[in-house]
């Protein structure tokens, strides 16, 4: 099976992620269930602090058109990833090691002991998770033609 991408046509081009999607690919894998648990937890604390709107990305086209855009299309690339050494666990484990995310064990938001074993999935390098969905959407302004 061959895969074919997308080129968007000429125009204007956004690229945004939407990071509801992180979870564990393996239900049964041990930890997953708090590993789902946890990151999502933590997307609806930052959603409700007004620090995070991680569902954004899905609304992007539609604002692209409600700006008049035309032509418009969108696409999106779930991307897969692994702990350990993999660039996407290093992503991970590196953004939920920033103080702003601490504060949420301080605020009590999560456990200490669940936010440090969703971590350390992401130093596992047998741990596979679904990190975001990249999507890219793309315009043309009326006067820019066909």
């Amino acid at each position: 099976m061959s895969i074919k991408r997308h080129s968007p046509p000429a125009g204007r081009f956004v690229q945004e992620f939407d990071l509801r999607t992180l979870s564990a690919v393996d239900a049964a894998y041990p930890g997953a269930a708090l590993f789902d648990r946890t990151i999502q937890t933590c997307w609806d604390a930052l959603h409700a602090a007004g620090r995070l709107q991680p569902a954004f990305a899905r609304r992007v086209l539609g604002l692209v058109e409600q700006l008049g855009f035309v032509h418009t299309g969108a696409i999106g690339e779930v991307l897969l990833g692994r702990g350990g050494s993999h660039p996407l666990g290093r992503f991970w484990s590196l953004t939920f090691r920033v103080p702003g995310i601490e504060s949420l064990v301080e605020q009590g938001v999560v456990s200490r002991e669940a936010f440090e074993q969703m971590r350390q999935l992401f130093d596992d390098a047998a741990f596979a998770f679904v990190s975001s969905i990249q999507f890219r959407v793309w315009g043309q302004r009326p006067d820019e033609g066909t």
